[in-house]
């Protein structure tokens, strides 16, 4: 799977009904920090996470854009193509973290507060 470039990623959230997701480990978001109004997922729990999301109440559904990105983009892709299998149709893997930095979007500490 290609990578979706830092401004064709922000088209999406600028436009579009869309989720961030973050499946990097816990460490290493309490290290870097995380994008700004990203949700994290660890790789390992993504399937089970949007297979509840379909089965409940939310406004999260197989059309929703899905941005995903870890640190260099080998785990976004594993993690969007999981979800393509599973049904969701628009998923993007939007690279590493630095690629988003380097973009110039906005990212926070884990604990909430903004870095830039």
């Amino acid at each position: 799977m290609s990578i979706l470039s830092f401004n064709d990623a922000k088209k999406i959230i600028d436009y579009e009904e869309h989720l961030i997701v973050d499946v990097r480990e816990e460490s290493e978001l309490i290290e870097t920090g995380i994008i700004k109004n990203a949700i994290h997922i660890p790789l390992s729990s993504i399937e089970n996470f949007f297979i509840n999301l379909q089965t409940s109440n939310t406004n999260i559904n197989s059309d929703t854009y899905i941005l995903i990105y870890c640190a260099v983009g080998i785990r976004s892709g594993i993690a969007a193509e999981r979800l393509k299998i599973k049904g969701f149709s628009n998923v993007f893997n939007i690279g590493g973290f630095d690629n988003w930095i380097n973009g110039g979007g906005i990212i926070k500490n884990y604990n909430n507060s903004f870095i830039k």
